[in-house]
């Protein structure tokens, strides 16, 4: 028969537990100090640029890099390939299948905007059934990225390759 643990048990253990975290973040604190000071010093903008858009509300699609100046869509053709931007390189790993909150109204969850019938009715669908819009970047060469960095095709996508 196993016995439920005791008052003073429980006790000793909620204390026990409270010593340990509050020493180790003491010691953690300084550490995240000295790296984030690191980091702003050698960086004059934030770590990592972000932006909420779409044409209704700005706050249904998240892109962490919008790219201007190319062809309607063109980042789709870079699927499988690799693009240099700034200092950093990108490996395009896939397109990215939209989901039904981006029907939703961020404040009050209520569907409200039809963005994914919107999508189809302009680009269609893929594979019968995925609403694509936009790609994924995966890093493959860390490096810093500027607002009016040129994007440059480093390696064709599988398909443009066999297209050229």
């Amino acid at each position: 028969m196993v016995r439920a643990p005791t008052r003073r048990y429980l006790a000793g253990k909620r204390a026990l537990d409270l010593v340990v975290c509050t020493l180790l973040l003491v010691i953690a604190i300084p550490v995240i100090a000295v790296c984030a000071l690191a980091i702003r010093l050698d960086t004059s903008g934030p770590m990592m640029y972000a932006q909420l858009r779409t044409g209704r509300d700005g706050r249904r699609f998240r892109m962490l890099i919008e790219l201007a100046g190319g062809a309607a869509h063109e980042e789709d053709t870079w699927v499988g390939g690799r693009i240099g931007i700034g200092g950093a390189v990108l490996l395009i790993s896939a397109p990215v299948p939209r989901c039904a909150i981006t029907t939703q109204d961020p404040d009050t969850g209520e569907r409200d905007l039809d963005t994914l019938r919107t999508i189809i009715a302009y680009r269609g669908l893929t594979n019968d059934h995925d609403i694509d819009f936009g790609v994924y970047g995966e890093v493959e060469q860390p490096g810093r990225i500027r607002v009016g960095d040129s994007v440059e095709v480093l390696t064709a996508a599988p398909a443009a390759a066999a297209a050229s």
